[in-house]
């Protein structure tokens, strides 16, 4: 699996590893506002203001890779999406008579200066209660005609996270397509690439999609 459940990750465990961050090495000198750092071969100095935040910043992300949560199964997601099917449905509906394209908040309009839509207060707090109801997480993703993606589950960082969302896609089907996403084990192509990226078909134009990296 991409990501393990939540493990204790002990802060003398991540000091022990000097080659995760520059401000560690084999011998660490505090000066007057200064931390030497002496790798053997060549001597470098950095403030040490500076060194605690690369530090910080690299547990950081050792903290999202060990503790991220397990995802919701494919089919709680799936039985979610039986259970609102209607509203889906009418989602779509209402994207195309407003003219929704890109990106639309679930659950309020905090963010939508970054993606303004063509839609009155009134018309947007619809939106936020229906996409509540559904269950979506975080947000929508709309292209007309082509492909619309519900987030309905995520976890992480943009480039340290994972998701499951509910895809409709009406044209070319989006690949690859697996018999379930649940207890994925990364190939070497994955590892390579980053990334995965998988989808199970739910029945017609619907999908699930599962993007972890």
């Amino acid at each position: 699996m991409p990501y393990a459940s939540c493990v204790p990750f002990p802060v003398s465990d991540f000091l022990a590893w000097p080659d995760l961050y520059d401000c560690s090495s084999h011998e660490l000198q505090l000066g007057d506002n200064l931390l030497a750092v002496d790798p053997r071969n060549n001597l470098k100095r950095l403030p040490l203001k500076t060194c605690i935040r690369q530090s910080a910043f690299a547990f950081a992300l050792l903290a999202v890779a060990a503790c991220a949560p397990t995802p919701p199964s494919d089919t709680s997601i799936i039985a979610r999406f039986n259970a609102h099917r209607a509203e889906f449905n009418q989602l779509l509906e209402m994207f195309d008579h407003d003219g929704i394209d890109g990106r639309l908040g679930c659950a309020d309009s905090s963010d939508d200066a970054r993606h303004p839509q063509p839609i009155s207060p009134q018309r947007r707090a619809e939106y936020a209660q229906i996409l509540t109801a559904i269950g979506c997480d975080g947000a929508v993703y709309y292209t007309r005609g082509a492909r619309a993606q519900f987030i309905m589950w995520s976890v992480g960082l943009l480039f340290a996270g994972q998701d499951k969302s509910i895809v409709f896609s009406p044209g070319v089907p989006p690949a690859p397509v697996v018999e379930s996403t649940d207890g994925y084990h990364w190939t070497q192509m994955d590892h390579d690439r980053g990334a995965v990226e998988l989808y199970r078909h739910i029945d017609g134009p619907w999908y699930l999609g599962y993007v972890a990296n």
